[in-house]
């Protein structure tokens, strides 16, 4: 059988992809999220084959579902038959709605072989992995060199967390043929659950040389670099996947991630907006929006976006998370702790969770409440910059100024760039040290002159001056003051009309 080259995430045809959302769209109505079900579903009629008054009529089927209105007549039943995949052969298993290229790029030959095959196919559209991986262990015992058979058995032991023994399947494909792009593939999946990153991103590596127009082997690739830091590099494969496949949702998520990583924020917006716009229901896309838009400082949109994926995935601790962070933006503190507080119910080891707390209870003044709670982010992770700045934060409010000056000089040895230079610069002036708090508030405004606490810090910059006697550039770190805290407010107040 001649081989058609992966392509991915873009391996649906648009009668597959027009089933698929139908199938999504009564999965919606069955959460209640109707206006959601529907866009869905607008496009599923748009993609779906035939006459579009069939398909119309489905779609007014499954809403009606939601509606309680029988006379809008059933949603069609087109879930594949195990009799029809059997009667028709590998044409069945090419037909069955959602099948992803593992299933239809190089299934086995045989046709004892194939019918175990197609078997596993169904077990897999219904939900039973295990049932599926029986019948590919018998497809692999009928035909050991399939090396179709062993990737798909190595998925489907992905689903089942068996990340070894999928990590061996893939392996065994591709010892079979070194040149199956897929199968190296998903050699990278199973090394990346195994936190074999460095490996895994040879594998990635190795399935974008063997097929360069490999979609998904672009988007895993430069998700792996960017859970390594690595966040140009990443951007530019996640770009590359959606050149490939531009209308993937998953693909504009994980560009949007790597994009807010590079500190391209405004980018980032437009690729999360990109995938909530091809897919409303998806809950990752409506929390990448949200943090862009927090970090723009437009907190109501963000805390709106945030709300939107929690409605969808209400155990989602990251999009709870994000909400808080939101809402203390808009200075409501009580409102975040509640965020923050069923973050840590659904992920009691979150620990931006925890610093969030911490610092919406410094902000309510319950600062030794606050103290705890950085020091709990501290135990989670003692290599966290932003918890150990917060804690000097809190030990500073209640006039611990040598412990603040300890942990701030802790968290810039930790992370080198991090900005809590303005709170070492009120600890130092709080010990009479005013000329190394001098140093501190010029490298706070140094690092970011017109953002966060730049008005406090030329503030604390005026006040050190004068302690010094240098009254004259003291009064121009005032007006430098009074500057940047009115942009600061325009800043504000344009957000709060946009929001």
């Amino acid at each position: 059988m001649a081989r058609r080259k992966k392509r991915g995430f873009a391996a649906r045809s648009p009668e597959e992809e027009s089933e698929a959302l139908f199938r999504r769209g009564e999965a919606l109505v069955g959460r209640g999220l109707v206006a959601e079900a529907e866009k869905v579903l607008d496009r599923a009629v748009e993609l779906a084959p035939g006459d579009p008054a069939a398909g119309q009529a489905r779609a007014r089927g499954i809403l009606g579902q939601a509606r309680g209105d029988e006379a809008l007549g059933p949603a069609a039943d087109s879930a594949p038959r195990m009799d029809a995949v059997l009667d028709n052969g590998l044409d069945g298993v090419f037909a069955v709605p959602g099948a992803g290229e593992m299933w239809t790029d190089e299934p086995p030959g045989g046709a004892e072989a194939l019918e175990h095959y197609a078997r596993a196919l169904l077990r897999v559209e219904e939900g039973e992995h295990e049932e599926a991986l029986s019948e590919l262990d018998r497809a692999v015992e009928l035909e050991p060199q399939s090396h179709g058979a062993h990737n798909a058995r190595g998925e489907v032991l992905s689903w089942l967390d068996r990340h070894d023994e999928s990590l061996a399947a893939h392996g065994r494909a591709a010892e079979i043929d070194p040149e199956y792009a897929h199968a190296h593939h998903g050699r990278g999946c199973a090394l990346a659950s195994l936190g074999r990153h460095d490996e895994a991103l040879d594998a990635y590596a190795e399935a974008v040389r063997i097929d360069p127009d490999f979609a998904s082997a672009h988007a895993c690739l430069g998700d792996s670099l960017m859970g390594m830091g690595r966040h140009d590099e990443a951007v530019a494969a996640l770009e590359r996947a959606a050149e490939l496949a531009p209308d993937v949702p998953i693909i504009q998520v994980l560009r949007g991630n790597a994009l807010v990583q590079a500190g391209r924020v405004e980018d980032s917006l437009a690729a999360h907006t990109r995938a909530v716009g091809l897919d409303p229901a998806r809950a990752d896309a409506h929390v990448g929006r949200a943090v862009a838009l927090q970090l723009l400082g437009r907190h109501g949109d963000a805390a709106a976006a945030a709300m939107r994926s929690i409605e969808i995935t209400p155990a989602s601790a990251r999009a709870h998370l994000v909400r808080g962070l939101s809402l203390s933006g808009l200075g409501s503190h009580e409102d975040a702790l509640g965020e923050y507080g069923e973050a840590l119910r659904l992920d009691p080891g979150a620990v931006g969770a925890h610093v969030g707390r911490a610092t919406a209870l410094l902000n309510l003044g319950r600062d030794v409440e606050a103290l705890e709670a950085y020091g709990e982010a501290i135990r989670l992770d003692a290599g966290s910059a932003g918890a150990h700045a917060g804690r000097g934060e809190a030990l500073a409010s209640l006039g611990r100024h040598a412990e603040a000056l300890e942990a701030y000089g802790l968290a810039g040895r930790l992370e080198p760039g991090y900005d809590m230079h303005k709170g070492r610069g009120d600890a130092l002036m709080a010990l009479g040290r005013h000329a190394e708090a001098l140093e501190a508030y010029v490298r706070a405004v140094d690092l970011d002159p017109g953002f966060g606490d730049a008005a406090a810090a030329h503030a604390g910059r005026a006040a050190a001056l004068e302690a010094l006697g240098r009254a004259g550039e003291a009064a121009e770190a005032r007006r430098a003051a009074e500057g940047v805290a009115a942009d600061a407010a325009r800043r504000r107040a344009r957000a709060r009309e946009r929001d």
